[in-house]
């Protein structure tokens, strides 16, 4: 379910780190609570890239939004997809 015949290396490890993402914001998982359901099927490295991508993506959201908010003309709700992507 993560990847596909045509994915490049790393890319069910970031779609992985998107799932991780929206089940912590959007859902209220804990980050590590998610991670088994989110990163089944992944290999260890890739599991382990996907939880980093996520992590880091989160101990860096407020610089990360700041810079979302100053990129765009309105400022977007902090629970659209895109903000997370």
């Amino acid at each position: 379910f993560l990847s596909r015949p045509t994915d490049a290396v790393g890319v069910p490890a970031r779609r992985a780190s998107l799932r991780l993402l929206d089940a912590v914001l959007r859902q209220g998982l804990p980050l590590e609570a998610a991670l088994d359901g989110v990163a089944r099927g992944l290999s260890g490295p890739d599991r382990a890239l996907a939880y980093a991508i996520a992590a880091e993506t989160l101990r860096r959201l407020p610089d990360l939004d700041a810079l979302i908010d100053g990129a765009t003309r309105q400022k977007l709700p902090p629970d659209v997809k895109a903000r997370t992507v």
